[in-house]
């Protein structure tokens, strides 16, 4: 994938000539940490960077989407590989190594460490090898596929400068490559990289296991049509990889776009000519998130109406179910543990146990986010939900396009009152909550998710609850009834509040029958008679 690769041909250079300038010595002249763990923070009064509204396809992606990175940069330590480690823990990754177009003539103890670490993170490993579209000599591919295999713990192997014609010398070239690398276990995947559209036959007969279709500018992506004939397979054996992609928003609707163009591996970086892959984008927090985001399901919870004094005492979370329980966190952030939701006409209400005391939400370390559409690619991205509200210290902040903190929201009768030993805690959100800029109410859709978070003093995540995805609330309608009686002009008045179905029974022993009455709406009416009759109203 580059060599850096050459799929610019003649433009772009080999690692070995840019060695001059990336290496002394075999170490970096300079590095530096993409540090995925930066929290945006109320204290900050930072604007989160806006991220592009996802396209709606996401929701039916029904395979996990990957990154592969062309990862040609020197591990050294609190290196871009600290990053890749990091990534590998939230999202399917490889990395592409590439030591010096190709893997070098002797072991580098710093790619060996590397390795290790992106492996045990969950990560996977493809050794680089450039193949010069099919004219260079089978027996120095081959060399470099035997020095991979003794010097590293590789787990795949990327074939670069494919030729994509029809030319049967060219297929059984790649053909030859290909049982070379599965002759010495067919564990060890196979990726093509022709970089950009190429001929079924590559797949089918077969020369590689996967193929890279798109590697090039970015401005070149939105045009780009992948061959009719690729809807036939799965898309993990699709890679696609735009470089020069300026903008995280830019980035976003690419994904989007890959997704929607059958690819299960995506690359996108802001890095550009000559060489886009000796860093990562300064946008990789954001890809990475995403990437988890639509990989993540959330957790529904039970929903449950319930009356909830906030006072203290939890004799009236009776009949509420438990909605999940979290793992203990870090000890310098709140410790949550088990987690419960219902809602009446008015409130939201949430309870939660700790593992240790704490004065919980008077800080602007304990936050609460909620998803008030339930659709992640809305509001502001944090912990795989789409939060348009953030509760921190009591107080309620807007969020929108990407934003952390789009405005105030007004209504929010926030109440919360713990136990004796502080470690149980209720709280309460009115239904009727709006935003201070232009009035809309939060709470529009009857499903939300959300996202418990804690914050260490330094303003790190500590926990996030759930781990991953959002508890997702659906609200309970209020139960039916109760069924009140009056009498009006020789006739019976049955009313009732909110929604049901009112039912008849002439019987209430056995061999009675109760019946929807047709058409009964509040108030109903019906003659008075000597006949008994009696009524019910049911949930609808």
């Amino acid at each position: 994938m580059l060599k850096v690769s050459r799929l610019m041909r003649s433009r772009l250079l080999r690692v070995i000539d840019l060695a001059q300038v990336i290496h002394l010595n075999d170490k970096p002249t300079s590095g530096f940490q993409v540090n995925l763990d930066d929290k945006l923070i109320m204290k900050r009064s930072f604007v989160g960077v806006f991220l592009a509204t996802m396209l709606t396809m996401f929701a039916a992606h029904a395979e996990a989407l990957g990154i592969m990175v062309p990862a040609y940069f020197y591990p050294s330590s609190g290196d871009y590989w600290d990053s890749l480690d990091f990534a590998a823990s939230r999202a399917p990754l490889i990395a592409i190594m590439n030591v010096n177009s190709g893997p070098g003539t002797s072991r580098d103890s710093a790619y060996v460490q590397a390795l290790a670490k992106l492996h045990l993170a969950g990560g996977k490993v493809t050794g680089y090898v450039y193949t010069s579209y099919g004219t260079r000599p089978l027996a120095d591919v081959e060399a470099d596929i035997d020095l991979y295999l003794s010097f590293y713990a590789v787990d795949r192997f990327l074939i670069d400068e494919m030729a994509s014609d029809e030319n049967t010398n060219h297929l059984d070239y790649y053909a030859a490559i290909y049982q070379y690398i599965k002759a010495k276990g067919t564990n060890y995947s196979v990726t093509g990289n022709p970089g950009s559209n190429t001929q079924e036959d590559y797949i089918t007969r077969p020369t590689t296991d996967s193929l890279a279709l798109f590697e090039n500018d970015g401005t070149n992506y939105p045009s780009f049509t992948p061959s009719s004939w690729v809807a036939k397979y799965p898309a993990w054996q699709f890679v696609h990889v735009p470089y020069d992609v300026a903008t995280a928003t830019t980035m976003s609707n690419y994904v989007g776009l890959a997704v929607s163009r059958n690819a299960g591996w995506i690359y996108i970086t802001d890095a550009m000519f000559p060489n886009p892959y000796d860093t990562l984008p300064s946008y990789w927090t954001n890809e990475v998130n995403l990437v988890q985001t639509l990989n993540t399901a959330s957790l529904p919870v039970n929903s449950t109406f319930a009356h909830i004094a906030i006072d203290g005492s939890f004799d009236d979370w009776t009949g509420v179910p438990l909605a999940y329980t979290s793992p203990a966190g870090p000890s310098n952030a709140i410790q949550y543990e088990n987690v419960y939701i219902a809602n009446d006409q008015t409130d939201l209400y949430i309870r939660f146990t700790l593992y240790s005391p704490r004065a919980a939400f008077q800080n602007s370390y304990d936050n609460i986010f909620i998803d008030a559409d339930d659709n992640f690619s809305t509001g502001y991205l944090v912990g795989d939900i789409g939060s348009e509200m953030l509760i921190q210290n009591g107080a309620g902040y807007q969020e929108k396009s990407g934003q952390f903190n789009a405005g105030g929201i007004n209504n929010l009768a926030w109440h919360i009152a713990g136990s004796a030993n502080s470690m149980d805690w209720e709280l309460s959100i009115s239904l009727g909550a709006t935003y201070a800029i232009g009035g809309a109410a939060v709470f529009s859709n009857s499903t939300i998710a959300i996202l418990l978070e804690g914050d260490t003093p330094s303003y790190a995540t500590g926990i996030l609850v759930p781990l991953s995805g959002g508890l997702v609330y659906t609200f309970a309608p209020a139960p039916p009834g109760p069924l009140s009686i009056s009498y009006s002009g020789g006739k019976a008045i049955i009313s009732w509040p909110g929604s049901g179905t009112l039912q008849s029974c002439g019987l209430l022993t056995h061999g009675g029958t109760w019946t929807n009455v047709p058409g009964a709406g509040s108030p109903y009416s019906i003659p008075s008679t000597n006949t008994p009759r009696f009524f019910r109203l049911i949930q609808p």
